[in-house]
């Protein structure tokens, strides 16, 4: 009689934990989903960043190429790079009549001598406005004209490269660029660190399109050289040195396999003969 008390109360106990387990189980059941839910939201959340950021930099480094370049090829200013360009033009424009601290760095360094009043002056939106404005009306009208200018090559049949930076546009006025970096950093501070960034970027991208050209004719002149020069330079008959050959083949080598390595090199055909298998010998 004493003993079935203890016995209902194990069984509770046992129960209470089966229970417990089974609740564990159901939560992590639970939980499994939403965690699977939150890693592919941060993996999609980087992709778009990354894809974002790229599509940004893309965009940025010719933003700045219509307001200092002209007769440019509808591959290198495109109309998604045009329409861009005014974008960033026209978003950083509205942060600075926003952010009345980011519309010109005039009052930094006025503020510095304590020339308050001047420094005030470049606070005002009417200036952020009428220079951003400008700033976005010249990017779509240039944008527009180089565009309109390339459909025109292409109806006549003339010849330019659609991947052309085109010409300066200020060329009677060489300071112009510095004038543009002045008035949007004293009046519009976001679009001139955008703009000087753009210049940098299309500055690389003018770089490596010289570099890719210059390559092209190392290459050219490497053939030529390589044609003329390393099958005797493998034979010994010239310096090695003006090849990419480190030193001749051997004297040591047969004369004929000499000949024929060095005809190789240089895609030259090659006679290679052979014996008569030895008579009682097993055919191959």
């Amino acid at each position: 009689m004493t003993r079935q008390p203890s016995k209902t109360m194990s069984e509770d106990s046992e129960n209470n934990k089966s229970q417990t387990m089974g609740g564990d189980a159901l939560v992590g059941l639970m939980e499994k989903p939403e965690a699977m839910l939150n890693n592919a939201l941060s993996t999609l959340a980087k992709k778009t960043a990354a894809s974002f950021w790229g599509n940004f930099k893309r965009l940025l480094s010719t933003a700045s190429e219509p307001l200092l370049r002209k007769e440019m090829g509808e591959r290198y200013l495109s109309a998604e790079a045009g329409a861009g360009g005014v974008i960033i033009w026209t978003l950083s424009t509205l942060l600075a009549l926003y952010v009345p601290e980011l519309r010109s760095v005039a009052p930094t360094i006025l503020e510095s001598f304590h020339w308050y009043a001047l420094a005030r002056l470049f606070t005002h939106w009417e200036s952020t406005l009428a220079v951003g404005g400008l700033l976005v009306f010249l990017s779509f009208k240039f944008s527009k004209e180089s565009l309109s200018l390339m459909t025109k090559y292409r109806a006549d049949g003339l010849a330019h490269h659609t991947q052309s930076r085109g010409v300066p546009r200020w060329d009677n006025f060489p300071m112009m660029p510095l004038w543009i970096i002045v008035a949007l950093f004293l009046f519009d501070l976001p679009a001139g660190i955008l703009f000087v960034a753009s210049m940098g970027m299309s500055s690389k991208i003018a770089a490596e399109q010289q570099a890719a050209i210059y390559a092209r004719y190392l290459d050219a002149l490497d053939a030529k050289i390589e044609q003329e020069y390393l099958e005797n330079a493998i034979l010994g008959k010239c310096p090695a040195e003006i090849t990419q050959l480190h030193k001749p083949l051997s004297a040591a080598l047969n004369e004929d396999l000499r000949k024929n390595i060095a005809a190789a090199a240089v895609g030259k055909s090659v006679k290679i003969v052979t014996k008569e298998p030895r008579k009682g010998a097993p055919a191959p």
